[in-house]
């Protein structure tokens, strides 16, 4: 091996533990607890990888923004917590946003923060059988 090659193979290993840190640090920081419960169970399961965060757009504004999609199937969750999402305002602005997605063809799911941390099984198989149903177009 040159040693150019091994620069080149020293740099960017150094560069793909940058960025894993960086997309760490993101996670750990910007995510709630139940989001990190739910993204730990879903990866256990073997769920397709999600977007976390995914922004979603009418007429060039973000309308909402659910905690985890698969944008391709138009399948969408969102993990509550009574912390966040427990005040009548909040949940009359969360129905009215999820609605929208709904009559623009989203599958939407909600799961509230006990449900995420007591029933973890309960949320994964909702989630498999969303994006089953339209993986398999029945949906």
């Amino acid at each position: 091996m040159s040693e150019l090659q091994r620069f080149l193979l020293a740099f960017t290993a150094g560069a793909v533990l940058l960025v894993a840190f960086g997309i760490w640090r993101w996670w750990k920081f910007n995510h709630s607890p139940i989001e990190k419960a739910l993204a730990r169970a879903m990866r256990k399961a073997g769920l397709p990888e999600p977007v976390p965060q995914f922004k979603v757009f009418a007429k060039k504004r973000v309308v909402t923004i659910p905690d985890f999609a698969w944008p391709d199937l138009q399948v969408a969750v969102f993990c509550d917590g009574w912390k966040a999402h427990g005040s009548e305002a909040v949940a009359i602005a969360d129905a009215k946003k999820r609605n929208f997605m709904a009559r623009t063809g989203w599958i939407v799911l909600v799961f509230h923060g006990r449900t995420i941390l007591g029933q973890p099984d309960y949320c994964i198989h909702e989630i498999r059988e969303a994006l089953r149903a339209r993986e398999s177009g029945a949906f």
